[in-house]
């Protein structure tokens, strides 16, 4: 019964998202040759000018308008009357529930893709081409190539090479090697840190001593080592990881409008806005508990390791989106089974 649910929400929404994601990707074409004029012409007139403003303004209109319409279309099959024939389906609330937000997560998802493929056909389009080239090169032996003449990055499968003709930072399969002409610093795989030729010693706490100074106190390299050993992996993880998080944050973002809406129906007469002011207060919860946490990391960052960092942000993040997500899903849920009020 879920798999119908989720197909019958694509069947009443793609004629809409078809229409809307058409109409930006032909924004995108006239966009493109607009740049393309702008770039060439002496005197390329009024309209390139004035498609280009409508192609940066289509981002919001896209954006919200997709926001807007799934937002309406939960409000009217939930609480009004067309909330009547959703609700004697046979098929649980849960269900139903996560149907709609399923799908409406995923032409959120969507919508920013094609947001974020659009301006990455406008770069090339601007750049003749360089863009891509930049990018296929990490695929290739050579790697990414980036030089503004006074430094050069290198990105291969080899490694990540940094030189900018005074300092040298190598991280590869051979270890971590900082060299800016005077002093030395390899961190090997193996834990061995050397500097100006001085060998290290890590103790049993991880703290690596030389000459009776303390110079790192990381426990961990469980990122620096897999980043070492697998750069492109590395890039794909990330890829992967910063898609899911795109995909959980829409998700949050749909389900502070479903919940603020659950509240809002509660009441007989001014439904619109009660959802605002519950919308509004789920902000401001938002905000007293976001600044909490960012008074504890900058009092606690400082002792932290960088993989106890970028472990924090890696599992964290999703971690804190996936408990918003619980939070809201179950209160819509416990207001849609318990105190339903329909128009």
């Amino acid at each position: 019964m879920f798999g119908k649910l989720i197909k019958n929400e694509f069947r009443g929404t793609w004629k809409f998202m078809v229409t809307i994601f058409a109409s930006f990707a032909l924004l995108t074409v006239f966009g493109g040759v607009s740049v393309r004029i702008l770039s060439t012409a002496d005197y390329p007139g009024l309209f390139p000018i004035l498609t280009l403003i409508l192609y940066v303004m289509s981002f919001f209109v896209v954006f919200f308008g997709i926001l807007i319409y799934l937002g309406n279309r939960y409000y009217k099959t939930m609480y009004s009357t067309q909330g009547y024939l959703t609700h004697t389906l046979p098929a649980t609330e849960t269900s139903i529930f996560c149907s709609k937000v399923l799908v409406s997560s995923i032409w959120m998802l969507a919508g920013v893709l094609l947001m974020v493929l659009s301006i990455y056909t406008m770069g090339d389009i601007g750049s003749e081409g360089e863009l891509h080239r930049e990018i296929h090169d990490a695929f290739t032996e050579s790697g990414i190539i980036v030089s503004d003449g006074d430094s050069n990055v290198v990105i291969n499968n080899r490694g990540i090479v940094v030189d900018d003709g005074e300092t040298h930072v190598s991280i590869g399969s051979n270890g971590i090697i900082v060299d800016d002409g005077g002093d030395s610093v390899r961190v090997t795989g193996n834990g061995q840190i050397t500097i100006n030729g001085k060998n290290g010693t890590r103790g049993k706490d991880g703290n690596v001593t030389i000459n009776g100074k303390v110079l790192d106190d990381s426990a961990d390299d469980f990122f620096t080592s897999r980043m070492m050993k697998h750069p492109k992996r590395t890039f794909w993880s990330f890829a992967a990881w910063g898609l899911l998080n795109s995909f959980l944050g829409l998700t949050v973002m749909l389900l502070w409008i479903f919940a603020s809406m659950a509240i809002g129906q509660l009441s007989d007469k001014h439904r619109t806005l009660c959802s605002i002011l519950a919308g509004i207060g789920f902000y401001v919860l938002n905000q007293i508990f976001g600044i909490s946490v960012i008074i504890d990391l900058v009092t606690t960052i400082e002792r932290w390791s960088p993989d106890r960092i970028a472990g924090t942000i890696v599992y964290g993040t999703p971690a804190f989106l996936l408990v918003v997500i619980a939070a809201f899903s179950a209160l819509c849920l416990f207001i849609n089974h318990k105190k339903l009020n329909l128009a």
